[in-house]
């Protein structure tokens, strides 16, 4: 038969429930407060540009590319711009509002020759559209929106920045 001592078991019980919230509750509680500062932090911007018909006409898609949202966290996300109204495209971005954010805009074009490149650029010049270049890809074209902060990578890229303030 065990012998069970419910003296020792009811005095020691002030010392076992700390013990046992600190090993499971603890650890519950630092995971909802990151994901609940996350959400308190949590904004979406629109960035909206006017829209270069002439190329989407011909099949491109302009795009955003989302860099970084902080100083450490490289994020390379890519969203899509959609229309809104008859000569403006816009993008919904979701970001950390104490951090804000770097981004840079592309247009996937329908083809990679000289040609085409050459009508986006111009297109892209038409509508105020600053450091227009090819990218990697034979297809891409970057652009910087003027309308919005820019700076240069550690790797000499250009890319705009969205700002918390």
């Amino acid at each position: 038969m065990l012998w069970l001592n419910t003296d020792a078991l009811q005095n020691s019980l002030p010392y076992i429930v700390p013990a046992v919230i600190t090993v499971f509750v603890t650890p519950i509680l630092i995971f909802l407060r990151k994901k609940i500062m996350y959400a308190i932090n949590a904004g979406r911007s629109t960035i909206i540009i006017k829209e270069p018909k002439q190329i989407i006409q011909d099949g491109a898609r302009v795009k955003l590319l989302k860099v970084r949202e902080n100083k450490k966290e490289v994020i390379n996300k890519v969203y899509n711009f959609k229309k809104i109204s008859n000569n403006e495209i816009a993008v919904r971005v979701p970001f950390d509002r104490k951090y804000g954010f770097r981004f840079k805009c592309f247009i996937d074009l329908p083809d990679s020759s000289d040609d085409t490149f050459k009508r986006a650029e111009e297109e892209l010049q038409k509508l105020g559209m600053k450091h227009i270049s090819k990218g990697v890809q034979p297809n891409r074209i970057w652009f910087i929106i003027p309308d919005y902060p820019s700076s240069k990578s550690k790797a000499g890229f250009l890319n705009n920045d969205y700002l918390p303030y």
